[in-house]
């Protein structure tokens, strides 16, 4: 329930089973915020401060690691500092100290305070040619005592295995995701299914539907609500619209993604191996059009990637924004914007031969079957020809759900949808099989699942 004197009989589950109940939304939330005596109370930091486990959290950066965290009381005089160890099946392979560096940054709209810290943890990530697990045993300090360690495991990039899991989201936030995020930590906790990522498509805190003054304390309630995952498994994140807030500051500086081992000129756009999975994540944020740097760089991309599926079989491109989606809520997006964002890239999809599109942006599930140029190429999911295009957007947030999808009988190459209930995707790569569970995030239920099966050999590479 939100805390607020005019809203303390306003449940916001209630209010998203009402599809167009969000102009009543948009309408209240301003008469709150222009009229209401102590509006602000509404976007008060609800959690107090988080210590360095609360906001830490793992990328990989080519064969090496990043740990970056937050402080609110260390300046950007303090070195930070991790020491770890890393273990294999066959014994300890390093115990090393690396320092890092510590930063603030400056923001006209006044809401950052504090450190952030960057540590890059080297070479600790194993090689292409290696199907061991390494085990890494990590703790962090920059003014205080080291934390409590923190294990970390880590598999080889070209290597997928039927128990362990890439955990999927977009656009979710700090409020309302709540059961996604214990949802995704159960997930952590199986012991027959190791969860090694968690890939989030953009729109991250939502800081920006808060008055700017809070911004870093949404982002820091944000990573602590998120935890342990962050500090337990790798957090690799792409930007949406709620980042695009003061040029994208906020995002820029608390997530440092692997842009530049990427060959990428820019930090909202780089791609990534893991589990036998090339992850292409490009940001529909940015000017991707034809001609566009970004552009070149995606063919760039999926061009090397296609030369090596004998290494890393699969493909899957991410953008926030969908290309194929039929909510009616945002008809617009999915009848006007979807159409021109497929004119952009489709055909360098189709022409690499892209696995899946992954994407949120609508706050709900949806999946096709494998497309391309708005026709369905077969309505099963052995040996593809064309990417599946999945729409992953009902994670949670303060805008709530869409439960509204065009009939099946106007959109027949749509081969599933949801409900406006929170859930989240879960990934399983192997060598021939890519398998797909959707969760509903309350009581954990499994909503949907998908296979899709290649034969790999029968690939062609494109030069």
């Amino acid at each position: 329930m939100l805390k607020h004197p005019y809203l303390k009989h306003f449940n916001m589950r209630d209010f998203r089973a009402c599809s167009l109940c969000w102009i009543v939304w948009i309408v209240v939330i301003d008469v709150v915020q222009d009229h209401a005596e102590g509006a602000d109370e509404l976007f008060k930091p609800y959690k107090p401060d988080t210590e360095i486990s609360q906001t830490i959290h793992a990328a990989l950066k080519g064969r090496s690691i990043r740990l970056m965290w937050y402080s609110s009381s260390s300046s950007v005089a303090v070195k930070p500092v991790c020491s770890y160890t890393l273990h294999s099946s066959t014994g300890t392979l390093a115990h090393n100290t690396e320092a890092g560096v510590s930063y603030s940054y400056s923001a006209s709209f006044g809401g950052f305070h504090g450190t952030l810290h960057d540590v890059v943890l080297w070479d600790v990530v194993p090689p292409f040619d290696s199907a061991q697990v390494w085990n890494l045993s990590y703790q962090c300090r920059d003014h205080s005592e080291f934390t409590e360690p923190e294990q970390l495991l880590l598999f080889s990039p070209a290597t997928g295995y039927e128990d362990v899991a890439i955990a999927l989201v977009a656009d979710m936030g700090v409020l309302e995701s709540e059961d996604t995020m214990q949802s995704i930590n159960a997930a952590l906790r199986n012991d027959s299914m190791s969860m090694s990522m968690l890939v989030h498509v953009g729109d991250i805190s939502y800081a920006d539907d808060r008055p700017a003054k809070f911004n870093s304390a949404v982002w820091k309630d944000f990573l602590g609500d998120l935890q342990p995952f962050p500090r337990k498994a790798l957090y690799m994140t792409g930007p949406g619209n709620h980042e695009s807030q003061f040029n994208f500051t906020a995002y820029h500086n608390w997530f440092h993604m692997p842009y530049e081992e990427s060959n990428s000129p820019s930090p909202d756009y780089y791609s990534f191996d893991h589990l036998g999975v090339h992850f292409t994540m490009i940001s529909t944020e940015m000017d991707f059009m034809p001609g566009s740097p970004q552009y070149a760089w995606l063919e760039h991309d999926l061009r090397e990637a296609s030369r090596h599926r004998h290494r890393v079989p699969w493909l899957v491109v991410t953008g926030h924004r969908p290309l194929y989606c039929t909510s009616i809520l945002s008809h617009d997006r999915c009848t006007k914007e979807a159409p021109l964002y497929r004119s952009y890239i489709e055909q360098l999809l189709y022409k690499h031969d892209v696995d899946v599109y992954l994407s949120g942006h609508n706050h709900q599930y949806e999946r096709t079957y494998p497309m391309f140029n708005g026709t369905a190429t077969a309505y099963n999911f052995k040996n593809p020809t064309a990417p599946v295009y999945i729409v992953n957007g009902a994670a949670g947030n303060i805008e709530g759900n869409d439960r509204t999808y065009l009939p099946q009988a106007v959109v027949p190459w749509r081969a599933f949808h949801g409900t406006h209930h929170t859930g989240w995707l879960r990934m399983v790569p192997s060598r021939n099989k890519l398998s797909f569970v959707y969760t509903q995030s309350k009581g954990n239920v499994v909503w949907d699942s998908f296979e899709i099966v290649r034969k790999h050999a029968d690939r062609v590479n494109i030069q």
